[in-house]
């Protein structure tokens, strides 16, 4: 149980995250600082704001769930803040805690969520019960892999999320945990001065709580088409990233766009009655209008 502003709290972080996630929009781009905490330059030469306050109007379709043969459209405004602090980072990714930064490594803490699924809008889950909003947290490191002369990042990542759900409101349960190694490519300036180029390939693990969230039948749901299936830990789905972001030239617009591929082939419960099709795309599109700047500077740029 918790508290009402705790639960909206919840909610709406999870509102935004599960967004930015199905649309994977590209991390904060431009040229960064040293690990050691130089001044960051901007694309105007000039180091960025400390913080920046905007709005923001997103649309994302994606699957109902991992394995889903359906997909849903959400469009939904939303407010916008990025923070530029040594620890605490918070931009259209989400709010997250830089713990440690190395000269080719960095700690940090990040989340993800999902958007709940009502089982009357899914033919596979007809008769059961409703998805709830899924939240995720912990920690992540990640590790250089090779700068290039034109700018590009290679990088390998490693996440180890606890995850809740919300099936009712006011209701939290935890649901185990997700490990999810990713490999990421981003290149600033690419196309265009002001155009960002972003790819990753992530594949996903989850425990038995939310294998079976998505994927156990019961016997009590069970029906002639549907059968009992007891759901088990182990790879969760793999996923293909492909993003573009374009800066206006006063930096106050954003536009980003990306795709998604995504598979369950390998998959531990492929074979559960609620997986309907292996491969799956998302799509997302987002706009962020950047209306106040502080007028103090950060002193550490974050990627």
């Amino acid at each position: 149980m918790m508290s009402l502003k705790s639960f909206l709290f919840f909610a709406v972080v999870l509102s935004l995250s599960g967004l930015a996630s199905a649309a994977n929009l590209p991390a904060e781009t431009g040229a960064t600082a040293s690990a050691q905490g130089s001044a960051p330059v901007g694309p105007d030469n000039t180091a960025p704001a400390l913080y920046e306050l905007g709005i923001g109007l997103g649309a994302a379709y994606f699957p109902h769930y991992p394995g889903s043969d359906q997909n849903k459209l959400y469009v939904m405004p939303f407010p916008f803040a990025i923070v530029r602090g040594r620890i605490v980072q918070s931009d259209r990714r989400g709010m997250r805690a830089r713990l440690f930064t190395g000269k080719s490594f960095d700690i940090s803490m990040s989340g993800a969520g999902a958007f709940p699924v009502k089982a009357s809008e899914n033919r596979a889950r007809a008769g059961m019960k409703d998805l709830g909003w899924i939240g995720q947290g912990g920690p992540k490191i990640r590790l250089a892999l090779g700068e290039f002369d034109d700018g590009g990042l290679l990088r390998l990542g490693f996440s180890v999320r606890v995850v809740v759900a919300s099936p009712e409101i006011f209701v939290i349960d935890h649901r185990g945990t997700v490990f999810e190694p990713e490999i990421v490519y981003t290149r600033p300036n690419t196309f265009t001065e002001r155009t960002d180029l972003y790819a990753s390939l992530r594949t996903s693990f989850a425990t038995r709580g939310l294998m079976s969230y998505y994927y156990h039948v019961p016997e009590a749901e069970a029906t002639p088409t549907r059968r009992a299936y007891d759901a088990e830990p182990g790879l969760l789905e793999s996923v293909a990233t492909l993003g573009l972001s374009l800066r206006s030239p006063n930096n106050k617009h954003r536009w980003f766009i990306s795709a998604d591929l995504e598979t369950v082939e390998g998959a531990r419960n492929i074979e559960s009655p609620l997986v309907k099709s292996r491969w799956n795309g998302s799509v997302g599109l987002a706009w962020i209008w950047s209306f106040y700047e502080s007028e103090e500077k950060a002193t550490v740029q974050y990627e």
